[in-house]
């Protein structure tokens, strides 16, 4: 998945950007499921945790974006 390649790469919006891609095919359902992401270590959850575990990824990326940022540039 690309979003594991942005973030070993420091990639950091490019790799948000990508879990966001992916959660847009997911809608707020809690009555469907989906099956196991292994590439994320998800595991089979309703269309709104999967969802909702996405943007919480993706708010982690851009968590870290601004720790760079604020560091001058450089992870810590």
């Amino acid at each position: 998945m690309y979003f594991q390649m942005h973030l070993a790469s420091q990639n950091y919006v490019e790799a948000a950007l990508s879990l966001k891609l992916h959660a847009d095919l997911h809608d707020w359902d809690v009555n469907v499921f989906v099956e196991p992401l292994e590439e994320l270590g998800l595991p089979r959850q309703s269309r709104f945790h999967r969802k909702e575990t996405l943007c919480l990824q993706i708010l982690d990326c851009l968590g870290k974006l601004c720790s760079v940022i604020a560091n001058g540039g450089t992870e810590s």
